[in-house]
Order: C-alpha cells, then structure tokens, then sequence
C-alpha cells in the first residue's frame, strides 16, 4: 500500500509523462498515447527484477497460469520432471491440498526478494496484467485456479520498448515449449472428468496450440500426443489426427534410428500411445476400417513388449468396433479376450469396462436386453472387488455411472420403465457430482423413457436440460442427438430444422455416419410431409457421405442397402 506522500509524487509523475506524452508518441501505433505513458510510468516504477520478469512474460499471447510462467522463466529441468508434472496435475485441486501446494511453491520460487506469486501479484496491482480466477465446487471442497494475461496495449508497448537478446529469447522459446508440452500431456489425461481443467484449456488454448514450433524431438512427440487428445475431444476430428500422424513418424524414426535400450523402450512405449491416438482418431471421424488397422498395429507392439494392459485395452477397442460394425462375433471373441487379460492382472476397472461393452453387444447387437443385464450386475460386481491396479476415484465412479446408464436402458428396452428411471437418476446423479460429460446423454435418456409414460411436459424439461448441459460441457454428440430426439415430439413445422441443426454439428465435427442417419431422418420427414423432391436429395446426400467414407452402415446400424431401397422406392 502506497503512503500519502507517495502517493501524490507518483501522481505528480504520472501528470507530468501524461503532458511530455503528446511529444514523446506521435505515431500510428501510439494514438492511444496516455494509456503508453501510463504503462512507462507503471513499467519503471517496478524494481529491475519485476521489470526483467515482465518483459520476458510477453513471451506468453493468451493466459497462463502463474506456475507456468514460473517454469519457462526458471532454470530447473522441466521434460521428465516428476515435481514439475506433479504441479500440473494439482492445479485445480480442492482447497486444503491447494493451500498446502500453494505454501511451498510461495517458499521455492523466488524472483530477487520476492516469491513468484508476489510478483505476479504487483504486476497485476500495477495495472500490468490482468487477472481471471475460475471457481469450481465439487464434493472434494472449492477449487480455485488464478489466470494471467496482457492487455493488448501493454504487449504492444513492451515489444516497441525492449527486445532479448537472441540467445536469451531462444531459451525463452525452448523452455516455452517444454513447459506447454508437460502442460499438453498432463492436461489431456484429465480433461474429461475436470470441468476446472477443461476452464483452463479453453483460456490458454491459443498457447497451446502456439507453443508446438518452439519444440522438437521426444518434447515434441509428448506435445503432439497431448494436442491430439485435445483436438479429439474438441471434436476436431481433422487436427487430431494431423497430430497424431505427426507424432507417429517422429516416433517411427525414433524408435528406427537408436540403439540405446532406454530411448527405445521410451520408444516403444510412446509409439503406443500415439497408435492408440491416431486409431481414436479414426474411429471419431466414423473410419472404423483405418481405426481397426491402427489398433492391430498397436496389438502386435503390446504383444511383442508383453504388456497385457495395452493389449486388453486394445482388444475391448477392437471388439467395440466389431459391435458397431454388426460383426458380433467378432465382437464377443475380441472382448473376451480382454476380459482373459484383465481378469489375469486383476485389474478390476478394465474388468469392469470389458463386461459393460459385452453388455451392450447382447443389448444393442442380439438385442438379448436380459442377458445384457446379467452382464451389466457383473461389471458393477467388478468394480467393489480388490484391484492389483489403483485408479482415480473419478475413473471408478465413471464408469459406474456408464454402467448404471446401461442398466437403465436395458431396462427401457425391457417396457419396464420405473426401472429404468431408477437407474438413470442413479447415473446421472454420479455424472453430476464429477462433472462427467456423459451427464447430457443420461438427461437425454430421462427425457426419453417420460415420454414413453407420456409425462410429456417432463420429457421436454429434461431434454431441455440435456441441450443446456451438453453445450456446457461441450459434448457435441449429444447436443446432436438431443435435436434429433426432440423432433419426435415437436410440431411438424419445427422438425426438419431440428434435424438441420443436428446435421450441422455431425458435419462440423466429422462425424459422417452420424451425419449420414441424420440426411436419411430428414428423408424421410421430408417424404412423410409430401416433399418427394427434396426427399430424395436428402438421401441421396447421404449415401454419397456413406460411399465416400466407405461405411457399411450409418451411426444408427443401418444398412447402405436400405438408404438405396428408399430411394428407389420414392423415385
């Protein structure tokens, strides 16, 4: 806090550099010349530590946390870094862990007198930051995440002022990109079950993507890995898989081109990681064919490297693609053997997951709802055994959640709708707690089983609620279906530009079989109103979007063949 005193000589110094300030910035770039005289004053007002932190910070264009601003501007190792991964993965933890995080950083980082949180603090006083904290209440307490950025002016004031020598910007850049990297990977393992995370994506994503041409080699293999994740759950479908491919040749070379027994295991192990992206990838823009040659390429690596994890996990995939494709014995003989692998491991959570996916082969491929419901007990009976593997608490209760859903819908499929309902606000109850986003598609699946008991007005409230959450948390999927779902019980008149909206998403994001079902729902609204002509270049549409990407059947299971039968029966 500034003293009277001071306070008037620094008001005194600012009227002073307001009124040199029309002599001193007379170009185009300086028309907002108070706002520069006002930043020159406030820039040497700092001490020369803060002014040599602030003027390497413009390093950063979007926001950043404090604790990666910390990193790039150190000099302690940040690749493989334990302790550096570590603060990554604790940002956003509830209240008492993050006071306890907070405590030893605030002893460890310093910046000449000061912790690093303090400088950041003064730069912000200053008027040289801005500052944006983003809160999120769970049942773990209240996490609280700070986030930093530059006003325009003030970057622009600082690179017409002060330039860093080449080598000292170079290792800025470098460390830039190593931090970004850890930050890619670790952020991308957790995305999914941490609204906070996903908050913290979102505001730094222009740095993220940004911070990829300052790196190379195994540094840039992890980022393009962690970036690819991103992308597939942003439901860019196109960049994920460029960065997936990337990383694969990168790691393809490494892997070739050395004779070191630890690089190539590291090799190895990233090689797998990356096939398992691109195959998601794949299996996201609906090419179940390529998504399948990756997987077996990473079946054949797990098996020579006797990883049973990664080939568990690998044949669950590889059977669920089976069970989309209508290859259902396929299907069952591949997840099998996962449950084989799983069950010799006694890793109860891929237990779990490979019984559930069983499940849904005899629910929505036998369409046997009783035996899928045998299954489903098991899964849920898996997950309370011992396991030799810990997981994250959230990874439990998610896929109980997924487990309970398909419970329900099972029980849906059976008429037996108090069931149903039972088992549904029992999943969405856990979905809501961890902020899952499978919380829309459970909303979706209340709004459907109440119009079937034609409590119609309930049916709309919760699809309404399944629209709002699902662009909340991003789940574009289920905004997609919830649209194709309403159409069922809107009026005529609204339909078709139900189904447009839902078209536009799956279009959007890549998701061509998808988009395929949705060309053929309003085919045939357009043919039930008496719109022949423009039901006929719907499905044509869509049968152009199947034989263009090769799909068999569309993201509902039906038949290339059926599209053609319609059309020929309209034309």
């Amino acid at each position: 806090m500034l003293s009277r005193r001071l306070l008037i000589e620094f008001i005194g110094k600012l009227d002073e550099g307001l009124i040199s300030a029309k002599d001193k910035y007379k170009s185009e770039m300086h028309r907002h010349y108070t706002i520069f005289s006002c930043l020159e004053l406030s820039f040497q007002s700092l001490s020369l530590e803060l002014q040599d932190v602030i003027i390497k910070l413009s390093i950063f264009h979007s926001y950043f946390l404090p604790e990666l601003a910390a990193a790039v501007l150190g000099n302690q190792p940040l690749f493989d870094s334990y302790e550096f991964m570590g603060i990554i993965m604790d940002i956003g933890t509830p209240a008492e862990a993050e006071t306890a995080i907070y405590k030893k950083r605030n002893t460890d980082w310093t910046f000449g007198d000061e912790t690093f949180y303090q400088c950041m603090d003064m730069l912000w006083q200053r008027g040289l930051l801005t500052q944006e904290i983003i809160s999120e209440n769970d049942s773990q307490g209240t996490s609280n995440v700070i986030l930093y950025n530059f006003l325009p002016t003030v970057h622009s004031y600082l690179e017409s002022k002060f330039n860093l020598d080449e080598s000292s910007k170079k290792n800025l850049q470098i460390r830039f990109g190593e931090a970004y990297a850890v930050f890619a990977r670790m952020l991308a393992s957790e995305l999914k079950l941490s609204p906070v995370k996903v908050k913290i994506f979102e505001k730094c994503k222009f740095d993220l993507d940004r911070g990829l041409e300052f790196t190379a080699g195994r540094i840039r293999i992890d980022y393009l890995i962690g970036l690819s994740y991103f992308k597939s759950l942003s439901n860019e479908n196109e960049k994920s898989m460029k960065y997936a491919q990337e990383a694969r040749e990168l790691t393809e070379n490494l892997y070739r081109n050395t004779d070191d027994k630890n690089e190539n295991k590291r090799g190895i192990a990233d090689f797998k990681v990356v096939l398992n992206a691109e195959a998601m990838g794949h299996l996201d823009s609906g090419n179940s064919e390529k998504a399948m040659e990756a997987f077996y390429r990473l079946l054949t690596i797990s098996e020579n490297d006797c990883d049973n994890y990664a080939q568990a996990h690998t044949w669950n995939n590889i059977g669920n693609i089976h069970r989309m494709t209508g290859n259902l014995k396929d299907a069952l003989g591949s997840i099998k053997k996962a449950l084989a692998l799983y069950e010799k491991e006694k890793d109860r959570l891929g237990e779990a997951e490979t019984l559930n996916s069983l499940g849904l082969i005899y629910l929505t491929g036998f369409g046997n709802e009783k035996k899928a419901l045998k299954y489903f007990k098991k899964a849920l009976k898996a997950l309370n055994r011992k396991s030799s593997k810990t997981f994250n608490n959230d990874d439990n209760k998610s896929i109980r959640g997924t487990i309970l859903n398909n419970l329900g819908e099972s029980f849906r499929q059976l008429g037996k709708y108090q069931n149903a309902l039972e088992f549904f606000e029992k999943a969405l109850s856990i979905f809501h707690e961890i902020k899952d986003t499978q919380e829309p598609m459970t909303l979706n699946n209340l709004a459907i089983v109440n119009e079937s008991l034609c409590n119609i007005s309930k049916a709309k409230q919760y699809y309404d609620q399944a629209l709002y959450v699902s662009q909340q948390v991003g789940n574009k999927d289920v905004e997609a279906a919830v649209y194709v779902a309403m159409t069922f019980h809107e009026p005529v008149e609204y339909r078709e530009e139900l189904f447009l909206k839902a078209y536009k998403i799956f279009n959007q994001y890549g998701k061509v079989a998808f988009e395929a079902s949705t060309l053929a729902s309003l085919a045939a609204h357009q043919y039930e109103i008496g719109r022949t002509q423009e039901a006929k270049e719907s499905i044509i549409k869509a049968i152009e979007v199947m034989k263009k990407n090769h799909l068999p059947q569309d993201g509902s299971g039906v038949p290339l063949k059926q599209y053609e039968d319609f059309l020929q029966n309209i034309a």
